[in-house]
């Protein structure tokens, strides 16, 4: 008797088979092209063997970041031909699934895999290229700075919309601020200021405008 869960099952493991062996690969070669690239800072520095796999652990979240879209899409399409190459497309077919329904695996995981793609870059990438970057500045044999400066670049907080045109992280200095309070999708109040400074307190800023809305937006 023809099972559906069986079905899924057996697509899913295909396509994760597939997805684990593609990843490893290109990261692997990843790996290996980005340690060429870097091959004279290991080595002018004289760098021990553990520090290269420690270097690559830090930045494996970062390189294959990029090899999962591309690793989802072959997966995917390896996955559909070795069903229609082993004629089980078919079966499936005579079975009453279309082909929608066949892919639903596919989809589902194609959507997790995305999901987890997004915690990776919002979480665990940005603090594994802080330790790259700080780790690359030790072996050089630097004081790490990392400037992390940013321009042209917008937040939207719960209440509160930020513009900022120049933000100087070794300066705790903002260029160009503009502040919005937003309630019920109505602006109530803008802010805008030339200058930002951070101090302990908090920041400070002088030389601004503040221009106040009724309901109207008058």
């Amino acid at each position: 008797m023809f099972s559906i869960r069986k079905t899924d099952k057996y697509l899913t493991k295909i396509f994760l088979k597939s997805f684990f062996y593609i990843l490893i690969s290109f990261q692997f070669i990843n790996i290996i092209m980005d340690l060429f690239d870097r091959l004279d800072m290991f080595v002018d520095n004289n760098v021990k063997i553990y520090t290269y796999f420690y270097y690559y652990l830090l930045k494996t979240p970062y390189l294959i970041s990029f090899m999962i879209p591309i690793a989802v899409i072959i997966s995917t399409i390896l996955t559909l031909h070795k069903i229609i190459k082993n004629n089980e497309i078919l079966i499936m077919f005579n079975a009453g699934l279309s082909f929608i329904r066949i892919t639903i695996p596919l989809i589902i995981l194609s959507f997790l895999i995305s999901i987890i793609t997004f915690g990776l870059n919002e979480l665990i990438i940005p603090e594994s290229n802080y330790a790259v970057d700080k780790l690359e500045a030790k072996i050089k044999n630097i004081d790490f700075t990392r400037e992390g400066n940013k321009h042209n670049f917008s937040y939207k907080g719960e209440k509160f919309f930020y513009n900022i045109e120049h933000f100087y992280h070794q300066k705790d200095l903002i260029k160009g601020l503009l502040i919005e309070k937003i309630d019920n999708n109505k602006v109530k109040y803008r802010l805008s200021a030339k200058k930002a400074k951070y101090y302990k307190e908090g920041w400070l800023s002088t030389n601004f405008y503040i221009k106040l809305f009724n309901s109207k937006g008058e």
